[in-house]
């Protein structure tokens, strides 16, 4: 055997430990992250919103491209804007859509996750009152899941604000019909979106549609 021989095999096993070392560096931060994220979540759950977000950042930090952290950082902006002053409450509102938007970036082939975050997009540009864009994004949600309920009502919602009360009669309703009756808030609020609006228009079905709610959630005090 040549030493050019031996070398360039000496060479091609450097190579292949190098990539094997990298390859577990790799598993190994991927593993922190999810860690990270599990973390994160339960502190968001027990109410410590402030140090979950802490975690999540973190993660970013090892992980910018982790849609299981993005996901639920857009979430939590959402969910604290209401406790903030305008100026802070938008800023949140923008950090969400733009992690949601992130999310649609790196993983378009998943459709939950982009349902899920068009749908935060869809919420935050509400909120953001860029009424145009939010119907936008919620319409292409829908193309993706069309029997997601709460895209429905949202975008209802928005069609509200715009003022098309026809149309937004029209999603309310899907909304509402695709909720059907469960014990689930979030049916609760399709059904309730939905009785709003009638109340608002003095159609009957309202009453009925507020019972509805009330079986989806007897807590709701709304």
């Amino acid at each position: 055997v040549t030493a050019g021989v031996l070398l360039t095999a000496s060479a091609a096993v450097m190579v292949h430990l190098n990539r094997s070392r990298q390859q577990e560096e790799q598993r190994s931060l991927l593993a922190q992250v999810d860690s990270m994220n599990v973390t994160a979540r339960r502190m968001i759950v027990e109410g410590d919103w402030t140090e979950g977000e802490k975690v999540l950042k973190l993660a970013l930090q090892i992980e910018p491209r982790s849609t299981k952290t993005l996901l639920p950082l857009a979430w939590l902006k959402l969910m604290h804007y209401g406790a903030l002053p305008d100026e802070a409450g938008a800023a949140a509102l923008e950090t969400a859509d733009a992690a949601a938007q992130r999310v649609v970036e790196i993983n378009p082939n998943d459709v939950k996750d982009v349902v899920t975050a068009l749908g935060y997009r869809g919420v935050a540009l509400r909120r953001l009152k860029r009424y145009s864009e939010g119907i936008t994004i919620l319409e292409k949600a829908l193309t993706l899941a069309p029997e997601n309920f709460v895209q429905w009502s949202n975008l209802g919602t928005l069609h509200v604000l715009t003022g098309n009360m026809n149309e937004a009669e029209r999603c309310l309703r899907t909304g509402a019909e695709l909720a059907g009756v469960k014990k689930d808030p979030y049916r609760a609020a399709a059904w309730r979106n939905l009785a709003v609006l009638e109340l608002f228009r003095q159609q009957q079905d309202a009453a009925g549609h507020i019972h509805k709610a009330i079986q989806c959630e007897a807590q709701d005090v709304r």
